[in-house]
Formats: structure tokens, sequence, C-alpha cells
């Protein structure tokens, strides 16, 4: 494993994927306090997990109950592989709004005419990374 390190007092160094023990690491010094380049064995005490920002989000699904059209809004905190689909109270997939996709952090909105559905209850399933999240609505168009 390369490093590459600045002086530094005491010389704490984060290493992404090491394991705890003895750890050996060839160093390139940026400023000259070392030769170039040293073999060096340093024994790694803690492990520290660095994990990413929880991915926020949200979804609705209005006006409820809706007459004309279904509006769908999903915000996202972050970047993430989207899929949005329409089901049925019994579950029957009835509507695909969007393949799945990377969607960059922000919003983003659609607009769904369910003309050839019947009146009744149905849901948003928005699938967001491994997570899912739906969101009901009634619809009144016929």
């Amino acid at each position: 494993m390369l490093l590459r390190a600045t002086r530094a007092d005491h010389f704490p160094l984060a290493i992404q994927g090491c394991a705890a023990g003895p750890q050996a690491f060839s160093v390139v010094a940026d400023d000259g306090w070392l030769p170039a380049v040293r073999d060096l064995l340093f024994d790694v005490h803690s492990v520290t997990a660095v994990v990413a920002p929880a991915l926020a989000f949200s979804l609705r699904a209005g006006p409820n109950p809706a007459t004309e059209t279904v509006s769908v809004a999903l915000a996202l905190s972050a970047g993430a592989p989207v899929g949005i689909t329409i089901h049925d109270v019994s579950g029957r997939f009835v509507a695909r709004l969007m393949t799945e996709a990377w969607i960059p952090p922000g919003q983003k909105s659609w607009e769904w005419r369910p003309d050839q559905l019947p009146n009744g209850m149905y849901f948003v399933r928005a699938r967001i990374g491994s997570r899912v999240i739906e969101r009901r609505f009634v619809w009144l168009g016929r």
C-alpha cells in the first residue's frame, strides 16, 4: 500500500480499507522530511469505519383524491438509482412511471394521467437503491 505523507509531530494517518494490526506501507514524503520513498511498518491500533451520509428522500403523490392527473414528486439528498411504479390495492402492477435509472440529488416530478383506470385506491411505489417507499392516492377520474 502506498501512502502520501506530510510532516506532523505525531504521525496520525487515515488509511481507507486498513485492518488493525501490523501493516507495511511505502511512504512518499511530499516535503522532503523523509528520503523520497521508504518502506515502513506501522502498527494500526484502531480501525474507524467511514460511512457515507445517509440518503434522505421524500415521495409525494397528489392531489388526493385525484380527478385529472396525479403529480408524483421525489426529492433526494444524494444521487441514487430510482424506479417508480403504480400498483392497485391488491399489489398488482398497473403502470411504470420511470424505469430504474440514476437520479441526481434534488427534486424531480412527473405528471401522470391514469385515464384507463377504474376509480379506486392506488399506490405510487418508489424503489430508491435498496429501499422501497409507497404513497397512497385515490383516483376519481371516471
